[in-house]
């Protein structure tokens, strides 16, 4: 049972140093804010840290596909070309 725990609870240190470190790189501010707020919840069981993880999983899936399109779009919209290929790399 320990060394089940173990395995899990590094599992998700690494892939969570991994999110931030992605989610960083992205430089959106918006979908930063939104990852906070979903980390400062505080959970109870196992069932509920899954059902944030797959809601984490969702979003952020969700969010980078859309993002491919809005950024683009909102740079060109603030900085004209510049921002128009700016918002291409925060979209990928």
């Amino acid at each position: 049972m320990n060394v089940v725990h173990g395995v899990s609870d590094s599992a998700a240190k690494i892939t969570g140093s991994l999110s931030d470190g992605l989610w960083n790189a992205s430089m959106d501010s918006k979908f930063q804010e939104s990852r906070d707020a979903m980390r400062a919840e505080r959970f109870s069981s196992s069932k509920d840290h899954f059902v944030a993880g797959v809601k984490g999983l969702v979003m952020g899936l969700v969010g980078g596909l859309t993002s491919i399109v809005t950024q683009p779009i909102e740079g060109a919209h603030n900085a004209g070309l510049s921002g128009f290929i700016t918002g291409i790399g925060k979209g990928l």
